[in-house]
């Protein structure tokens, strides 16, 4: 039972990703923490600067701790994960910080964390693509 119990306190779910320029094509790959509690997807800097991309907004973000943080976003890059992808848009943090996906690209990419096995699956009633519910 402790055993068992320690495993569940891990609790870290990790996955790969590759992010696409979509007007170059240019690609990365990076292993990224996915969080339940962000929203959107922030990747580093010199992860953005790989594949040729800038940054062309700003957004608000607010953080754990309630605070507020400007951060530079990018409108439009591609993410993949799982054979699974989306455009989607994302936060830009300082050089060599930790990629994480948040809520808006598992719902686009129909992807459940299963807590217990640590990895993303796919929703049982949409193995082979996406689905969406528009009622």
């Amino acid at each position: 039972f402790i055993v068992f119990l320690e495993e569940l306190l891990v609790g870290e779910v990790r996955t790969d990703v590759e992010i696409i320029n979509p007007e170059t094509k240019q690609s990365i790959f990076v292993n990224a923490l996915v969080d339940s509690g962000a929203v959107v997807p922030m990747v580093g800097r010199d992860v953005i600067e790989a594949i040729g991309v800038k940054p062309d907004a700003k957004a608000i973000v607010y953080l754990a701790d309630d605070s507020s943080i400007e951060m530079d976003k990018v409108e439009m890059v591609k993410l993949k994960i799982d054979e699974r992808g989306t455009g989607c848009s994302l936060l830009v943090g300082d050089y060599g910080i930790e990629p994480l996906i948040g809520q808006v690209v598992l719902e686009q990419l129909d992807l459940l964390i299963d807590c217990q096995k640590q990895k993303l699956v796919k929703r049982t009633n949409s193995p082979a693509f996406t689905s969406y519910k528009l009622k």
